[in-house]
């Protein structure tokens, strides 16, 4: 995967995105997008937040990083989910969700399936997740909860 920017200046950072078959060296897919990518812990997946701008849509696509290989996309006229985090073991995508008006709702998605796993999860109940040790924590009004690497 190679990235760089396009633009400086005042508007969005704008990144060009490119992935390489590393044994020929062909390009397999590039794309322009926005600066908004989440990482799994691992490094073995990515989550991209397209805008509109760049596709007439809004949405998400998760990303193989070591092929370049699409996992899934959103469509036009899905609900854009926005990407914050992957879980630890890079099985759940945490995202938001926006009904363009007030409602921010939280969901956790399967990367592998698209399956929305939970809708409606608290806001600030996405667990953080320390990548030198594995460990998942959340801090809520209740305590401060940590989560051993599976």
């Amino acid at each position: 995967l190679v990235a760089w920017k396009k633009s400086v200046g005042l508007s969005p950072t704008t990144q060009v995105y490119a992935w390489y078959d590393l044994a020929s060296g062909a390009l397999t897919a590039s794309y322009e997008g926005p600066e908004y990518v989440v990482w799994s812990a691992d490094g073995e997946l990515a989550a991209e937040d397209k805008g509109e701008f760049e596709t007439g849509f809004e949405g998400t696509s998760v990303w193989k990083t070591a092929d370049g290989t699409r996992l899934w996309a959103q469509e036009d006229g899905e609900t854009a989910l926005d990407p914050v985090r992957f879980s630890g073991n890079g099985e759940v995508l945490y995202g938001e969700t926006f009904d363009g008006v007030s409602t921010h709702k939280t969901l956790a998605v399967d990367t592998q399936t698209r399956k929305v796993l939970a809708k409606d999860l608290p806001e600030g109940s996405i667990p953080a997740v320390d990548a030198a040790s594995g460990y998942g924590y959340l801090a809520t009004e209740d305590g401060f909860f940590a989560f051993a690497p599976a």
